[in-house]
């Protein structure tokens, strides 16, 4: 099978891959290993692609990589006003810029001449869909439009018509799955919001070699943490979407209760992967909260340093709060490192998280979450439990190998119908 992998990201292979980029790499890499043709088109980039394997075919254009496309923010200007700016310009300068990298593609390959071209972002989707009149699969990997938190209640209301209104992109999301040759959906979600469109979930996966826990009362001892102290870790963007002011809340109910109790937040305080050196109104806001709690916020560490080892090693539990998440992979990261997870019963992450390894509640319910970390708290022996049947959950469910071979059986589907 002939198959285009579309990034444009600039980072596919290097050392500074965001998650989407992630997931084309190890598409791409067993793919290859599966024995297919493999050719993936990424915008152009002076640093290395040492993790991309040699076999795949790389086409670099002359499009800038998305992350520089992000407007620097400007510090003589009032925040909002900034903000107002970014916001502009995150839809204008990506279309220009999509549009220059579909067309750098569309010159350098003969698009016809694959019998699949899989694409990962919505806007050169659509150029390639609605422009190129190409049949694409596309991965929706962040449809934050199908959030059904943010649609409950009278705000709920006002929010999805401000959405209709405003969010001209997700909308054309919208008008994609239901067009375009098949969308993979990293969870159910998508399927019972557009049931008319043919969409194939298939959940991203990881590899448990590049997870392996390090000793943890080495590491605690090296952090200054004792060993009867409860460790909770967050890893994800500081922003509100990520919902952090629920666990907040939540370890602020438990705090005089519970003694040793400890909070590790782990991520961009900007709220954004490329740009890691700013802080947001709205993480100074957390930070301020969490003044008098046991909480430590560290910043960006890649997941890919020594640094995020020994982080998650010196853990004993993994929250994600979030109020939407269409999958969220940092759950299998966790659980590759025998870390039981509690998280909220949104997107794919119910698909994940069974009983043995961890707990959901619901979005943004800081009582039910604080009510989950108290029973693991007093129960050490459910918890050591759970932490032993982790990466055997990973190994049996959600490998990369697994999500490739899912991927290729969806393909093949796909060129049969078309009489490939």
């Amino acid at each position: 099978m002939k198959i285009l992998e579309l990034a444009g990201s600039g980072s596919i292979g290097t050392n500074n891959m965001g998650p989407v980029s992630n997931v084309i790499l190890q598409l791409s890499n067993y793919f290859h290993d599966f024995g297919h043709d493999v050719t993936l088109a990424d915008a152009k980039i002076g640093a290395p692609r040492e993790a991309l394997v040699k076999g795949v075919r790389l086409v670099e254009t002359d499009s800038k990589p998305r992350a520089t496309l992000l407007a620097a923010q400007n510090s003589k200007l009032p925040h909002s006003i900034d903000t107002l700016y970014r916001k502009i310009s995150r839809y204008y300068k990506p279309l220009i810029n999509e549009h220059k990298f579909v067309k750098d593609v569309a010159g350098k390959l003969d698009l016809r001449s694959f019998d699949i071209i899989h694409v990962h972002e919505v806007i050169p989707a659509l150029i390639l869909n609605k422009l190129c009149k190409a049949e694409v699969v596309y991965t929706a990997h962040t449809p934050s439009w199908c959030n059904p938190f943010e649609y409950k209640g009278l705000m709920g209301g006002i929010r999805k018509l401000r959405f209709s209104l405003l969010n001209v992109l997700g909308l054309q999301e919208i008008a994609l799955i239901k067009n375009c040759l098949l969308t993979i959906a990293l969870g159910d979600y998508l399927k019972e919001k557009i049931p008319e469109a043919v969409i194939s979930v298939i959940p991203n996966g990881t590899n448990l070699y590049q997870w392996n826990q390090l000793d943890k009362r080495e590491v605690r001892k090296r952090m200054d943490i004792s060993e009867d102290e409860l460790v909770i870790i967050f890893v994800g963007r500081v922003s509100p979407i990520k919902g952090i002011d629920v666990l907040l809340n939540a370890i602020r109910l438990l705090s005089p209760q519970l003694a040793n109790l400890k909070l590790i937040i782990i991520g961009s305080l900007s709220g954004s992967f490329s740009q890691r050196d700013k802080i947001t109104p709205y993480a100074k806001m957390l930070m301020k909260k969490a003044k008098d709690l046991p909480v430590e916020f560290k910043g960006f560490i890649s997941n890919r340093s020594e640094e995020f080892l020994v982080q998650l090693s010196a853990a004993d539990l993994f929250v994600v709060p979030s109020l939407f998440e269409p999958q969220g992979i940092v759950v299998l990261e966790a659980l590759s490192m025998e870390l039981p997870v509690i998280a909220s019963r949104t997107g794919g992450i119910p698909q994940m998280i069974t009983e043995d390894v961890g707990k959901l509640f619901e979005p943004g319910n800081h009582c039910e979450l604080a009510d989950h970390i108290n029973e693991l708290y007093n129960n050490r022996d459910k918890l050591m439990a759970m932490k032993g049947l982790c990466r055997k959950h990973i190994e049996e469910n959600f490998s990369w190998r697994m999500a490739a071979e899912k991927h290729i059986k969806v393909f093949s589907k796909i060129t049969k119908q078309k009489g490939v």
